[in-house]
């Protein structure tokens, strides 16, 4: 073999290898598909703030012990550890990614991974699972988050009311998909955005990302914060006081399920969750139905969050703290204290 060819040989590997590796580059940092189906958090979990989030056997959530940054750990809150070193909320998720609002106002006391909080930052984020490869989708006010297929619908408050926004997973194709109504886009149903008028009515709409966006009215009424299980919408009446009322949209039967008066909730698809603050405040859980109501703890709460083992909650005038109850009945309701 001549001297000539053993160089046009070694350039053509190392032109192999180079190309190789540009091209793992590419596909290891590309953002992947997700189905068009695609959901992160719950609904339930969005309207209170998304503040935890379970994937894949890891739950992530926002840790009140250290100003809210993100941490993960496994569903039995073993396995402690930090994500991000600013707060978070609105916390999404598929694949490899994490979407959330962070906030760099609020940070951690130690060097966790993620940018440095002397910047001052906030708005949309994605970032690797382990929180590395941090980057901003969207620098505004931005509210609720939720992720349908490869678009992040979410709410940005304007002066005079607010709007609601989508984009890409991979940072394209920023539209404002409605100016006038503050819409939450938390209940997604098969790439269907389920949600509560809020400029000139509180009926039942529905926005169908699949399809253009497209809009139709489902029911008139008083639906606040919807969540559909199935052919069932469950959401607060705020034609009735804000009882809990569900609606099965085949039938077109209507059940009332509390006396109280609700200020928020959430569920799974065996027992609603939620906060009233009347006369007998307290966080109680009911079955589907209305039926058995189990009291779990006296007193106002909020930010009902839910995994696959428990239930995370917040006391009015208790800081920093979460309250969590095992689903299962097994303890008594304690303080959460995250332990690596």
């Amino acid at each position: 073999m001549s001297k000539n060819m053993r160089y046009i040989i070694i350039f053509a590997l190392i032109f192999v290898a180079v190309g190789v590796i540009l091209l793992f580059t590419f596909l290891n940092e590309r953002i992947p598909d997700n189905p068009e189906t695609q959901m992160g958090n719950t609904a339930g979990n969005i309207y209170n703030e998304g503040l935890f989030f379970e994937m894949d056997g890891t739950v992530y959530f926002a840790n009140e012990a250290d100003s809210g940054c993100m941490y993960k750990m496994n569903p039995d809150e073993t396995g402690l550890k930090q994500i991000t070193n600013m707060n978070v909320k609105y916390i999404n998720g598929a694949g490899k990614y994490l979407y959330y609002y962070l906030d760099s106002t609020k940070a951690s006391s130690t060097n966790g991974p993620g940018i440095s909080s002397v910047v001052k930052l906030y708005g949309l984020y994605r970032s690797r699972l382990d929180g590395s490869k941090q980057e901003c989708l969207d620098k505004d006010d931005v509210k609720a988050i939720q992720l349908y297929g490869n678009n992040l619908y979410y709410q940005i408050k304007t002066a005079d009311r607010g709007m609601l926004v989508k984009i890409s997973t991979s940072k394209k194709n920023r539209t404002v998909v409605n100016s006038e109504e503050m819409i939450n886009p938390a209940c997604n149903v098969n790439g269907v955005m389920y949600y509560n008028g809020t400029a000139n009515d509180l009926d039942l709409h529905s926005l169908n990302t699949l399809s253009g966006d497209l809009v139709a009215t489902v029911r008139e009424g008083y639906f606040y914060n919807p969540i559909i299980k199935g052919t069932t919408v469950y959401y607060m009446d705020a034609n009735n006081n804000y009882k809990l009322t569900s609606l099965n949209l085949v039938g077109g039967a209507t059940t009332v399920l509390t006396e109280d008066r609700v200020d928020y909730f959430n569920m799974n698809d065996t027992h609603i969750f939620y906060a009233s603050s009347g006369d007998n405040a307290s966080l109680i859980r009911i079955n589907l139905d209305g039926s058995n109501p189990i009291v779990i703890m006296p007193g106002i709460t909020n930010s009902i969050n839910l995994t696959s083992r428990y239930v995370y909650f917040r006391v009015y005038g208790v800081e920093n703290v979460y309250y969590h109850w095992p689903l299962d009945g097994s303890a008594s309701v304690s303080t959460f204290v995250p332990i690596k």
